[in-house]
């Protein structure tokens, strides 16, 4: 079976981007770097998101995480899921130079029936409580610090109940294969379902215990074994010890059971810069959100701000004479 990109296919305007939610602070309303099909294909660097669909299709055989089906040999009455693209331009938090073209196939979870397709969906993250802690114990016992990723996260879990979904749009898988003939049976938990989230914190949590690490009492997502400590958002990991041979050994251990990547010691995490200014402090900072707002805000370097934009001495009261008002707001 070749796979192939087709340029032409217009995306569906009605699914929420999960990974909007990445930010664990705060996230704007639009984002030039988060788009649907539609604009991806519209943009200057539309090639690299048609090679990043192709890669995205192909991981996704490669593993297993699904398998093609003909429509024809699917039960009855069978509630077939639309697959939905999510594009995203991936910076450098310091220099803002794009690093990664990602594209992220989706199944609509806005269609799924409760009770037939789910169940539970809420899954915990990582409090910034518990991150602060876990670097001022870093600062205060001069601790070794390690930042691991989890491949596609979510479908190394397996799906919890049958599921199918139709062929992505924009993709062509060769003659014979069309969204009319066949879809895809997941066999695995992918991005977009309304318990992903859950699916692949129970997993991970039955891995992290399998290699002897316990649960904190209180935050769910933070674990610890021995001098050990690890916090987890999602597929984001930070892990503490006293030393670089206790969080390498614990990289190692991970990789055991998960697939993940080594991401080196913490300079950034969850969108957040982390400086290491001396031996007893540290800064954190958001730059690059700073910047989007900045831009979107339409402020430039001619700019000039007020101490009191408006007049102090005027109180405003409701016109209820005056002319209404059809206009967008920003803050």
């Amino acid at each position: 079976m070749s796979i192939s990109c087709m340029g032409e296919v217009l995306h569906q305007e009605d699914q929420t981007f999960l990974s909007k939610m990445e930010d664990p602070i705060c996230f704007l309303s639009t984002q030039a770097d988060t788009m649907y099909y539609d604009q991806a294909m519209a943009a200057h660097d539309s090639q690299k998101f048609r090679e990043a669909m192709i890669k995205e299709i192909a991981m996704h055989f490669e593993h297993r995480h699904w398998e093609m089906k003909e429509v024809q040999h699917i039960p009855p009455m069978t509630k077939i899921l639309d697959s939905v693209w999510a594009m995203r331009r991936k910076r450098q938090i310091s220099t803002r130079e794009v690093y990664k073209f990602k594209a992220r196939l989706n199944a609509h979870g806005g269609q799924q029936i409760q009770g037939v397709h789910y169940w539970d969906t809420y899954a915990p993250v990582v409090t910034w409580f518990a991150i602060r802690l876990m670097l001022s114990l870093v600062l205060l016992h001069e601790w070794s610090t390690l930042t691991v990723d989890f491949v596609l996260a979510y479908p190394q879990a397996d799906i919890d109940s049958e599921t199918y979904i139709k062929l992505p749009r924009g993709v062509d898988f060769g003659a014979g294969i069309s969204r009319s003939t066949h879809v895809l049976k997941l066999l695995k938990n992918i991005y977009g379902l309304k318990q992903a989230g859950r699916v692949w914190n129970q997993h991970l949590h039955r891995g992290l215990v399998q290699l002897k690490f316990e649960q904190s009492k209180y935050d769910p997502c933070v674990y610890y074994r021995g001098n050990v400590v690890m916090a987890i958002f999602i597929d984001d990991c930070l892990i503490i010890a006293p030393s670089d041979a206790e969080v390498t050994k614990v990289y190692r251990d991970l990789k055991t059971k998960f697939e993940v990547t080594n991401e080196g010691p913490i300079d950034e995490y969850l969108g957040v810069r982390v400086e290491r200014r001396n031996e007893k402090s540290m800064k954190l900072s958001q730059p690059l959100l700073m910047q989007q707002i900045v831009d979107e805000m339409g402020f430039n370097l001619r700019t000039k701000g007020r101490f009191t934009p408006a007049l102090s001495s005027q109180i405003l009261e409701r016109g209820k004479d005056g002319k209404r008002k059809l206009t967008s707001w920003d803050y």
